[in-house]
């Protein structure tokens, strides 16, 4: 069964505001009106100035009585089954609103044979509300169903020249089975991720999990397409009360949620559907994705990663952050409003939930070979007994890669290098790691083998051609040796290398241009 939301926040962000598309202003002739093909949406406004009533038109008043007689009309066809709440509350946005409205719902092919679904003029009878005057309608909506829906002023003198615009709002809750997953870093810093699971019947669980800390829940969609729900915080600090948490998720449209956590903290974005991949519809960027991460502080060296995308639509990674730590993660394609792009949620807690890694990513379908890019936030927690990141650091940056695949005999690695395989390896100084900037001249084979020129760091590479990754070291002078990790991708089509290169108090900055 369809619940009633549990908890509604006057202060919670407005959530269709991101999510929703423009549709065309209403037309005054029932045959005329402008056909609306998203499922969620509002419309331009509509000026009902000069908009009239056809011949045995009926009244939109609840009850069927007359209005203003200024109908402004639109044509919507359910895409799915499920829930949808049609409302003018929108116009409260635009200049000049009317703010007294009539709104109805029929079925049928005519003006004058008319079938009612449902008439609203006071979505707040009692005045409860900000503006009780207002329509709003929900209605079991049927697939394929065509529906007219007609926008009147309630009475004749709530049109003037200063009151003669309206908007339409539709919202529907597809009743089907979904999974829907977000992953976020909060305002003040929290990171962690977000599942839902939605039945037929509206019915709701998942998990929230912040800092490595699960917070089930469970309910059901609000015939609104809301659900919220409120957990008391786990383990806080010593000495410290515990924050309120607060979630309200979207279920309409591309779906969104809602956090806060305490008072202040709070994070906000779509929540997107996982993709399901058949025969019919399959997995178009399956393939093995080198990938790098560049901080936007320069807290170290770039990030590797080798992730995968199988043909199930599920993707496993496994790598290196900026600061060397070693993670692993795996997740699932999720849509995205570009046809030809994958989002990618990826959260892995570090640290015992003190740290972790946040990947916000794109797979895009761009022909023989595709991208991956996107942004993350990265915490490594503060460690006072060691000189490695003894203070820690709260890092974002970028991340990109593309799709790899193994050289034929005698061809370098995605053509690297190519016609004559000669390069430079350089490595940055940082944190007076090194006594200088390393540069190192090398030729790549068409076998892809490292070859160095005679030097007293005694660079070493190797290249594994069925991967991309990179490993090596290098000698300083002094006997002490640093380990190199690094990949071959393409970055915007051209070959790259990037890693990073172990250090005593941060890691380096390893590349190739």
């Amino acid at each position: 069964m369809i619940g009633t939301t549990i908890i509604r926040l006057a202060a919670l962000l407005t959530l269709s505001a991101t999510q929703i598309h423009a549709f065309d202003a209403g037309a005054d002739n029932f045959a005329s009106a402008p056909l609306v093909t998203t499922a969620n949406g509002y419309s331009s406004y509509t000026d009902l100035t000069a908009f009239t009533t056809e011949v045995n038109e009926p009244g939109h008043n609840p009850g069927g009585a007359t209005g203003a007689g200024n109908t402004a009309w639109w044509t919507w066809t359910a895409p799915e089954d499920g829930l949808c709440t049609v409302d003018t509350f929108p116009t409260t946005t635009f200049f000049n609103p009317i703010s007294n409205t009539s709104l109805a719902i029929y079925t049928g092919d005519t003006v004058d044979a008319l079938t009612v679904v449902g008439r609203n003029s006071n979505y707040a009878p009692f005045g409860a509300g900000p503006n009780p005057n207002l329509s709003r309608l929900t209605f079991a909506a049927t697939k394929d169903t065509i529906y007219r829906i007609a926008v009147d002023a309630q009475n004749n003198g709530e049109i003037s020249a200063s009151t003669q615009n309206v908007a339409l709002s539709i919202r529907l809750l597809a009743l089907r089975k979904v999974t829907r997953s977000a992953t976020f870093s909060t305002s003040g810093g929290n990171l962690g991720s977000l599942t839902l699971n939605m039945t037929t019947t509206g019915a709701v669980s998942g998990k929230l999990i912040v800092n490595a800390l699960t917070y089930p829940f469970a309910g059901a969609f609000g015939i609104d397409g809301f659900y919220t729900t409120s957990f008391t915080q786990k383990r806080p600090p010593n000495g410290q009360q515990p924050l309120p948490i607060t979630l309200q998720l979207d279920g309409a449209g591309t779906g969104q949620y809602v956090l806060y956590y305490g008072t202040q903290d709070y994070s906000y974005d779509k929540l997107p559907e996982k993709v399901i991949f058949n025969a019919s519809s399959p997995n178009t960027t399956t393939g093995l994705y080198p990938t790098w991460m560049e901080s936007s502080a320069n807290w170290g060296g770039f990030g590797t990663f080798s992730i995968t995308s199988k043909s199930n639509g599920s993707v496993t990674g496994v790598g290196y952050a900026i600061d060397g730590t070693r993670i692993t993660f795996s997740s699932a394609l999720h849509q995205s409003q570009n046809p030809d792009q994958y989002t990618l949620p990826v959260y892995v807690p570090t640290f015992k939930g003190k740290g972790g890694l946040i990947l916000r990513g794109y797979i895009n379908e761009e022909g023989s070979v595709d991208s991956l890019r996107g942004d993350y936030s990265y915490i490594r927690p503060a460690s006072p007994k060691s000189a490695y990141y003894t203070a820690g650091f709260n890092d974002t940056g970028d991340f990109n890669g593309g799709t790899y695949s193994k050289p034929a005999a005698g061809e370098r690695a995605l053509d690297f290098l190519s016609p004559s395989g000669d390069g430079t390896a350089t490595i940055l100084n940082s944190n007076s790691e090194l006594q200088g900037d390393i540069l190192e001249g090398f030729n790549l084979s068409t076998k892809n083998k490292f070859t160095f020129a005679l030097s007293t760091n005694k660079p070493s590479l190797k290249l594994n051609t069925a991967t991309g990754q990179i490993t090596g070291n290098i000698t300083e002078a002094g006997g002490k040796k640093r380990n190199i990790k690094g990949v071959l991708t393409l970055h915007e089509g051209t070959p790259t290398v990037r890693g990073f290169v172990s250090g005593s108090t941060l890691t380096l900055q390893f590349y190739i241009p």
